[in-house]
């Protein structure tokens, strides 16, 4: 199974945002970050999930936040405890 994975709203933000710092560090010379590591977390995850939508931990519907408008939600780990 292939899935799409998208993000929205500040996630997209804050997603572009660590893509740029990792980038503006990298042209400094800085291979290895705190930034680096969790944007290599984060796209490793992404690509779990494009092939397994279900992987990770079950969140409870009723801690689900109503702004978000699903009826399942699922959390992962990320690098240092993000």
């Amino acid at each position: 199974m292939n899935a799409r994975v998208r993000f929205i709203g500040q996630a997209l933000e804050e997603y572009n945002k660590l893509k740029e710092t990792v980038k503006q560090e990298k042209s400094k010379g800085v291979n290895s970050s705190e930034n680096a590591t969790l944007l290599s977390s984060i796209d490793q995850k992404i690509e779990w999930l494009k092939e397994n939508p279900l992987i990770g931990e079950v969140v409870r519907k009723k801690d689900i936040p109503n702004e978000l408008d699903v009826d399942n939600l699922f959390k992962l780990m990320l690098a240092r405890y993000w």
